[in-house]
């Protein structure tokens, strides 16, 4: 029996990364079914994001194996990154400006299916002929 990866991508999200970060240990090596029960009860905001990519996670694995089963499926591995940084500016007093960062992130989620895989990948030799005597 082998195990599939499945990785997938939320790019360019606009939520500043300590913000999420905040809530990933909830979510890492966890099923994700339970994975999803988690972030159902979590008040914070920053949660939905994360809950739609396991929602895309599932779908990505179903895409490969369509007989895949979300209770199989286990998250690896996920991880937040910088996205690039948007700059505004705000008006202060005797015409001045300061300049204002808004950060942006970037999530990676890693899903592990360990439910059973079809053989297609492993086919069985072709039988030769025997020769007659």
């Amino acid at each position: 029996m082998s195990h599939m990866e499945v990785t997938v991508h939320y790019n360019k999200l606009a939520i500043a990364p300590r913000k999420i970060r905040a809530i990933l240990h909830r979510v890492r090596d966890r099923r994700v079914v339970d994975a999803l029960a988690e972030l159902a009860v979590t008040p914070r905001t920053t949660s939905e994001p994360i809950r739609k990519l396991l929602l895309s996670s599932i779908s990505a694995v179903r895409d490969r194996r369509a007989d895949a089963r979300p209770e199989d499926l286990t998250v690896k591995a996920i991880f937040c990154n910088e996205a690039a940084r948007i700059s505004r500016t705000r008006l202060r007093g005797r015409g001045r400006s300061s300049r204002i960062a808004k950060s942006g992130s970037h999530l990676t989620l890693t899903v592990l299916d360990a439910g059973k895989t079809t053989r297609s990948a492993a086919k069985k030799p072709a039988p030769t002929k025997q020769k007659e005597a």
